[in-house]
């Protein structure tokens, strides 16, 4: 099974402010999400994250490592509007591969996964798996918004995702 989640912003306390998370600090919220995740998404699943993983620089190596591995799955990063270190840090940390937007076929629906929702407008035809805009929609013309903010803080399957498609995007 295939798993998405956008914006975890490990480590960054003001994230809890912004969004009204239900966390008292950054290590409290890191724990959370990795529980919350670690809860519905097994060593043999994908965990696509769809960017602003965490604001930290490269000399905070450790950091990374101690969250990204902690995570289960095959973890895959597309990067967003945060994410400025080099593909191939990201890869050291534990990550299976990088991209700035990745297409795939959920069933018989054409998709792009990538973290700014704006590129949806390049094909309306296609959906679009999105991060950056954290609570500020679910769903949005041929946009998903798998932001943690919007789904209680734990990753969201691809069979989730389509049937969202079905019921609420495919009908508009």
């Amino acid at each position: 099974m295939r798993y998405y989640m956008a914006d975890p912003h490990f480590g960054h306390p003001n994230v809890i402010r912004y969004c009204d998370r239900p966390w008292s600090n950054s290590e409290a919220m890191d724990k959370g999400i990795i529980n919350n995740s670690n809860s519905v998404v097994t060593d043999d699943d994908e965990l696509i994250i769809v960017g602003d993983l965490c604001l930290k620089s490269a000399i905070h190596h450790n950091f990374y490592v101690s969250r990204v591995r902690k995570l289960k799955g095959k973890k895959i990063l597309i990067i967003g509007n945060h994410d400025d270190l080099r593909p191939r840090f990201y890869l050291s940390v534990g990550f299976w591969s990088v991209h700035t937007s990745l297409e795939i076929k959920i069933k018989d629906v054409d998709a792009v996964v990538v973290h700014d929702p704006c590129f949806s407008c390049i094909d309306r035809n296609k959906l679009y798996i999105c991060g950056h805009v954290h609570d500020l929609f679910l769903t949005q013309k041929n946009v998903i918004n798998v932001g943690l903010d919007v789904h209680n803080y734990f990753p969201v399957s691809e069979d989730y995702i389509y049937d969202l498609y079905q019921t609420k995007i495919k009908k508009e």
